[in-house]
């Protein structure tokens, strides 16, 4: 049968504390052109920057980070509202961010 999450060594399903979830992956889309384009400091400082935020926005709207690979996140949240408001607030900020 379905275990609690870090329940005994059992490798059947995991019952989550919720009942629906929402999946979200972030990827910079520019990230290529960024690399083309500027200083690969800059580049650096951005991306490490941007992280900083989008982990401040997961927790902001409830969400838990699952993995990160350099740009590229996948988070998970209880609610689908989060996961839209968190979507949102983040194409708000990638939007007016400006790259020295």
């Amino acid at each position: 049968g379905a275990t609690e999450a870090g329940g005994g060594g059992d490798t059947g399903p995991v019952v989550q504390p919720w009942e629906e979830a929402a999946v979200v992956f972030t990827k910079v889309s520019e990230q290529g052109t960024m690399w083309d384009n500027y200083h690969r400091d800059a580049v650096r400082h951005a991306l490490s920057k941007s992280n900083e935020e989008l982990r401040m926005l997961i927790k902001k709207h409830n969400g838990y980070e699952v993995r990160e690979e350099g740009s590229i996140f996948l988070v998970v949240f209880v609610s689908p509202v989060d996961a839209v408001n968190y979507c949102m607030e983040v194409t708000c900020k990638w939007r007016s961010l400006t790259l020295p």
